[in-house]
């Protein structure tokens, strides 16, 4: 066992921990504002919202538009959930991608390809229903004041047509470009008279009445139990990454075994899903939305931002010292390889040679517009000095694998194997290619260490195409609905990386589908005459 310390290590990545919107030491939403609190023991509304995340202020803010009455429940001290709203969602068909001229972008194409890359495992008709309305969610957004990037690139699935980047907003300073949305959400909020917030008030329970969801029991900070009565509830709580046992019970991964985390969540507990399965919900499929990372310092580059070079495709290997993937492979793609060998792990081998090579390209620009270290030896060292265990440097290949634990034998007869890939040009087995074939020779070798690292846990409530919480008959609890990662099961175990910022979206999105179906019910209570259509429309949402 080794001593890490976090303090270190905060110090160190604090910038990029910023510039990824988790209030480790940036925002902090409604402390930057008075909070809205009821004195009452009862309260009656049209909706309750359980999660002041980027679906659940989306959620309130767009019932709140639609005429509703809404309280918005959130068990912490700010709102905005843990990345702030994100870079910039995923969207199909939108008025950004029409105005830069952005091809095979279409919600035909973004359905196509999901349904294609999950072999249609996922719930055609929800993701069908989700694609379809991310267009109104990116204008409905930037009606509220974000600032969208202009477009570029390429069409087809990628980052260039997909995924809509924010711009900076002269109101909102933050350390990283674009992660402001919930900041700016949260303003909106709590400027309309039809929400109420409870911060610091956690939902304990829902209420029914017959087979209806008609409230919920929540206590605030000071053990205060708060009754509401309400005629629909949205849960949107953010997942269940910090809940080890969740994890353990319902993936194929163990916190901290082979699942280790950059950015942690401790508060995103599973309560949500909880409390609706109490209430008879169905569980969904769950994962976790896994991708290649050093332990602890698995960052966007899979490593910390400045060490990226420790990262490129080299030679990577298995405790068997066996080769498993092809280095190029996709972050996400690459973690379902390293998820499957022993312990869950796999190492990224090179040698001095290598590292001369990266020394003479000079420092260059990672993850976040961080600069990064062109010297090795100069990253081991910052490594011993935190204590960090997984990065390993070593005078001769027999001490590499001492260090590691991987097989020395098969280590060598795999580098021959690879150094004779690198002399053709090709790569036989993997097709890597041919500008990332470097050979190994020593005298001296690194490693890095590889796991799976983790943005989230998706999935556990399920729900339809209607945002209805469904349950183990697959029938509608009336009154109940839910969105965001508590109820994202459409990627059937992988995140769709080609369509990048989907969990942001799939938030976003189904917050205003699930304000928006929650309204239309709580109008055919209100509206419903024998004979009469329930309140007529339901998209747009």
């Amino acid at each position: 066992m080794y001593e890490f310390n976090r303090r270190k290590f905060l110090g160190v990545v604090g910038g990029a921990t910023a510039a990824l919107g988790l209030g480790l030491s940036s925002r902090n939403a409604l402390a930057q504002a008075e909070t809205v609190k009821s004195a009452k023991n009862q309260v009656e509304t049209d909706l309750a919202v359980i999660g002041a995340g980027p679906g659940g202020l989306a959620s309130a803010l767009r019932a709140a538009e639609l005429g509703m009455k809404v309280c918005l429940f959130e068990k912490r001290d700010r709102t905005g959930g843990t990345f702030n709203g994100g870079m910039g969602p995923f969207g199909a068909g939108t008025h950004i991608q029409e105005k830069y001229g952005i091809k095979n972008c279409t919600t035909r194409d973004a359905f196509n390809y999901l349904m294609d890359f999950t072999h249609w495992e996922a719930d055609a008709r929800l993701a069908s229903e989700y694609i379809n309305n991310t267009a109104f969610m990116v204008k409905w957004l930037e009606e509220k004041g974000v600032i969208f990037s202009a477009m570029g690139g390429g069409g087809g699935p990628g980052e260039g047509g997909f995924m809509h980047a924010i711009s900076a907003h002269p109101d909102y300073k933050t350390d990283a470009k674009g992660m402001y949305i919930t900041m700016l959400l949260t303003d909106r909020v709590k400027a309309n008279k039809n929400i109420e917030i409870f911060m610091e008030t956690s939902v304990k329970k829902l209420v029914k009445t017959g087979d209806a969801v008609t409230g919920l029991v929540a206590q605030d900070k000071g053990g205060r139990e708060i009754q509401v009565k309400a005629k629909a509830v949205i849960i949107i709580t953010g997942g269940f990454m910090g809940n080890p046992e969740l994890i353990k019970k319902y993936t194929t991964y163990t916190y901290k075994k082979d699942l280790f985390y950059t950015y942690e969540m401790p508060h995103i507990t599973g309560d949500g899903m909880k409390m609706a399965w109490d209430t008879g919900a169905a569980r969904s499929e769950m994962m976790m939305d896994a991708y290649k990372g050093m332990p602890i310092y698995g960052g966007p580059a899979g490593t910390k931002n400045e060490w990226v070079i420790i990262a490129n495709p080299n030679l990577m290997v298995n405790l068997q010292g066996e080769r498993f993937v092809n280095e190029n492979a996709d972050r996400v793609y690459m973690g379902n390889a390293i998820h499957r060998q022993t312990d869950g792990c796999g190492f990224l081998v090179f040698d001095s040679t290598i590292a001369d090579k990266y020394r003479a390209q000079g420092p260059g620009k990672g993850p976040d517009n961080a600069t990064t270290i062109p010297d090795v030896d100069v990253i081991v060292a910052e490594a011993k000095k935190l204590n960090y265990p997984y990065l390993y440097a070593a005078e001769s290949l027999e001490d590499l694998c001492k260090q590691t634990g991987i097989d020395p034998a098969n280590l060598k007869k795999t580098i021959a194997e690879y150094n004779s890939f690198c002399k053709a040009g090709n790569d036989p087995v993997f097709y890597k290619d041919a500008q990332n074939l470097l050979p190994l020779y020593g005298p001296k070798y690194y490693a890095s260490k590889y796991c799976c690292d983790s943005w989230g846990g998706l999935g556990g409530i399920k729900i339809n195409y209607k945002t209805e919480v469904l349950n183990a008959a697959l029938k509608p609890i009336p009154g109940l609905y839910s969105g965001g990662s508590d109820a994202n099961s459409i990627y059937a175990g992988t995140y769709p990386s080609h369509l990048s910022g989907n969990t942001t979206s799939f938030a976003y999105t189904t917050g205003l589908m699930a304000a928006k179906n929650a309204t239309d019910y709580i109008r055919s209570l209100n509206w419903c005459v024998k004979g009469m259509p329930v309140w007529p429309g339901r998209k747009k949402y």
